[in-house]
């Protein structure tokens, strides 16, 4: 058999069971009921985050700047919160996306390294949400950024919200952040 037609053999069966597998996680996956899924307490160790239909979507925005100077922690961003509901004997996905025009003033220049940063988490009641890794929202002098988050919670009320503080590597200046044209999304799914 020339190696012309193993190739045209190999590439429909490799098509095939790619398709295969899909359905069959996508049969498993269906099958699962939502209540069955555990909900993610890993706070850094989160690899994946699926979900199913979309239950809700909930927002909240700002168009006013908001001003922090340098301060020694996280603080909570005015306004930025979002409540919702997880029916009893149920567990839900959270997608949280949080997008703001951010300027960080008074950073020496040019940028040498280690940078000052405006740090955001976002906190699902009161716990921070995977990504961390001391997320830096911006090291620049401004444009629109916009972070991500997710992670599975069970039945309960439940509040998102949205810190920041800025990091000053050189201390040799004095910071400050504004946000803007902020918005916090949440969805909730199955």
């Amino acid at each position: 058999m020339s190696l012309r037609t193993r190739k045209r053999l190999i590439i429909p069966v490799l098509a095939a069971s790619a398709l295969g597998l899909a359905a069959l996680g996508q049969a498993q996956a269906a099958a699962t009921p939502s209540a069955a899924r555990a909900p993610d307490n890993a706070i850094n160790e989160v690899a994946s985050c699926d979900g199913g239909p979309q239950k809700a979507a909930k927002v909240a925005m700002d168009n006013q700047p908001t001003t922090i100077g340098e301060n020694a922690g996280f603080v909570q961003l005015p306004g930025a919160e979002v409540h919702f509901i997880v029916p009893g004997g149920d567990i839900d996905q959270a997608i949280v996306t949080f997008s703001a025009e951010a300027i960080l003033d008074g950073q020496t220049t040019p940028l040498t390294v280690p940078t000052d940063a405006m740090r955001l988490r976002i906190l699902l009641d009161g716990v921070p949400m995977s990504p961390l890794n001391d997320l830096n929202f911006t090291t620049d002098a401004g444009h629109a950024n916009a972070i991500e988050a997710c992670r599975r919670v069970g039945a309960g009320n439940h509040l998102v919200t949205v810190e920041w503080f800025l990091l000053d590597q050189g201390t040799a200046s004095v910071l400050t952040g504004t946000l803007d044209d902020w918005s916090l999304h949440v969805e909730i799914n199955d």
